[in-house]
């Protein structure tokens, strides 16, 4: 059992942190996007 669950830990870690990059990337981009985004409209 503690094998599977280093397994998923393995396998679940690079997503949280792909998850974790993204979600930083949209906070830092949504207000700058957003901006353009009214503008272009």
């Amino acid at each position: 059992f503690s094998s599977f669950r280093k397994n998923l830990l393995g396998i679940y870690t690079p997503i949280i942190l792909l998850f974790t990059v993204a979600m930083i990337t949209l906070v830092a981009l949504a207000p700058i996007a957003g901006y353009t985004g009214m503008v272009g409209t």
